[in-house]
C-alpha cells in the first residue's frame, strides 16, 4: 500500500543519509535524515520516529553539536518509553548520560547512565549495560571517587567480558589503570 512505500522511501533516505556519515560527508548526510523522519512524522509512525530520532541524535553527536544532540536523544527517549520500545529507550538514556558526562553534567549524567543501566539490566542487554557502568565508572574517575569508579569500571568490564566485547573493555580497563 501507499503508506508502506512511504515508509520505504524514508527508511532509503535514512540508509543514504548513513552512507554520507560513514564517508564523513555529514554536511550531506543531514538533508537525508530531515527528508525520512518527514516522511515518518507524515505517516505518524511512533516506533519509527524514535527510531530516528536516535539516529539523529548520534548524527549531531557525531558533528559535534552536543546540545542539538542531547535533544534529539531526549525526544527519542521519550517516544520509545510511550511506544514501549525499551532497547531503543535503554540506548537513548546511554547516548544521553554519555553527552552529559562529555558535558560534564554529573549530577544528570549520573541519573542518566543509572537508569540506562537498570533498564538494561531489566532487557538482558549487556552491552548497553557495560556501556552504561563504564561511563558510571568515568563519572566517578572525573568525580576523584575513586571507590565508586573502580567499582563501577570493575562491572562494566565483568559484564563486556560475557558478550566478548573487546574495544570498550580496553577503553574502561585503561581508563581504571590510569587514574583518569
Amino acid at each position: 500500500g501507499k503508506s508502506g512505500d512511504r515508509r520505504a522511501e524514508a527508511f532509503i533516505l535514512r540508509n543514504l543519509g548513513l552512507l554520507k556519515s560513514s564517508e564523513g560527508k555529514l554536511g550531506e548526510a543531514l538533508p537525508y535524515y530531515e527528508r525520512a523522519l518527514a516522511i515518518i512524522l507524515e505517516l505518524g509512525e511512533r516506533s519509527d520516529e524514535g527510531f530516528l530520532l536516535e539516529e539523529l541524535g548520534s548524527y549531531f553527536q557525531s558533528a559535534g553539536e552536543l546540545n542539538r544532540a542531547m535533544d534529539y536523544h531526549a525526544r527519542a527517549r521519550a517516544i520509545n518509553k510511550e511506544a514501549g520500545n525499551q532497547l531503543l529507550e535503554a540506548m537513548a538514556l546511554l547516548n544521553l548520560g554519555f553527552i552529559q558526562l562529555e558535558l560534564q553534567r554529573f549530577a544528570e549524567a549520573e541519573t542518566t547512565l543509572l537508569a540506562a543501566a537498570s533498564l538494561a539490566r531489566e532487557l538482558g542487554d549487556l552491552r548497553v549495560m557495560g556501556y552504561a557502568l563504564g561511563y558510571l565508572g568515568c563519572l566517578y574517575l572525573e568525580k576523584e571517587d575513586f571507590n565508586k569508579a573502580a567499582g563501577y569500571t570493575a562491572q562494566a568490564l565483568q559484564t563486556l567480558e560475557k558478550i566478548g566485547e573487546q574495544y570498550y573493555h580496553k577503553l574502561f580497563y585503561a581508563s581504571l589503570g590510569s587514574g583518569k
